[in-house]
């Protein structure tokens, strides 16, 4: 499925780069993410094995709560690594459309992918269902939107 998703996705992009729609650079960004979301769904869902039953944590920040009540540097590595997972989304859509879509619809776009990772490991009880995986993971987007808006702010001012 992901190779003729690629393919088709390939052809897109090889027109539209062609009749002058997007640039190359576009492209390759757009491609990035593709393969981005592709690997961050299987490691988060579809490589995992099932539960039994579904599992959520319906309370918001309650991996906060956990982290100081108990003191956890392995949950606090989990809250990081969920800000970082999404970064390079940030980071690919906004060097591809950032200055036309805007740093809010690409993070809009970040907790929409957020949502339907969470979603699919609640209903094929793949992971844990929480907010605040949302919540990490969309900052991650917006902190990848940041840090190109940033990047490219310095090179057009060179």
């Amino acid at each position: 499925m992901f190779l003729i998703l690629s393919i088709l996705l390939a052809a897109v992009l090889i027109f539209m780069v062609q009749r002058k729609i997007i640039k190359t650079g576009q492209a390759v960004c757009i491609a990035g993410v593709f393969v981005w979301l592709y690997i961050v769904f299987l490691s988060t869902v579809f490589s995992r094995n099932p539960y039994p039953e579904m599992k959520y944590e319906l309370m918001p920040f309650w991996s906060y709560v956990f982290t100081i009540q108990y003191r956890s540097v392995s949950m606090a590595e989990e809250i990081f690594l969920n800000v970082l997972l999404l970064m390079p989304m940030g980071v690919l859509l906004y060097a591809a459309f950032g200055r036309r879509v805007g740093v809010m619809k690409i993070t809009a776009a970040g907790l929409s992918v957020s949502f339907c990772i969470e979603f699919l490991q609640l209903v094929l009880k793949r992971g844990l269902f929480e907010w605040d995986d949302m919540i990490h993971n969309t900052l991650g987007v917006y902190l990848g939107c940041w840090i190109c808006k940033k990047i490219m702010d310095v090179c057009k001012k060179r």
